[in-house]
């Protein structure tokens, strides 16, 4: 298997002031917050909403889109992948997706045995880091098969 690191982004708390969080409508409250939510699903916790995304990386290899996510509501960050269609680019098999702090702390999602269909996006459990880098990794089998057309 394959590592490959595709984003780096700025510890969660640099320059609270430019995160934008829309107040249209109205917000739930978080199911956690802070460390509590480490481990936790950001969608089923409520910390997804109002969420932003503080990097993002085209990943030609699997076909889609990898954003390093963080919500101000929870204090916490996620790794989320959207796919393209296939035939867009190479199709090598995605096995996981995970958040790493800079000290090594790894929230992960295993994806072996997970059909993704063309446009639909999977995030890792939530990892709480105030201080602390983290980026988010793609993991790929070694063996890529050319996308082709659609079919």
């Amino acid at each position: 298997m394959l590592a490959l690191s595709v984003l780096f982004a700025a510890p969660s708390y640099a320059n609270p002031t430019s995160v934008q969080v829309s107040t249209s409508s109205p917000e739930t409250k978080p199911t956690c917050y802070g460390d509590y939510c480490s481990g936790e699903d950001p969608v089923a916790s409520g910390c997804s909403e109002g969420a932003v995304t503080l990097d993002s990386h085209v990943q030609e290899l699997g076909g889609g889109i990898v954003e390093l996510r963080y919500s101000p509501k929870c204090g916490t960050n996620w790794a989320k992948w959207t796919k393209y269609p296939t035939g867009w680019s190479m199709n090598c098999g995605i096995v996981g997706l995970r958040a790493v702090q800079d000290t090594g702390y790894t929230q992960a999602i295993d994806l072996t045995n997970k059909t993704i269909k063309d446009g639909e996006s999977l995030w890792s459990p939530m990892i709480y880091s105030p201080v602390k880098k983290v980026k988010a990794e793609m993991i790929y089998l070694r063996r890529c098969r050319n996308g082709g057309g659609r079919g």
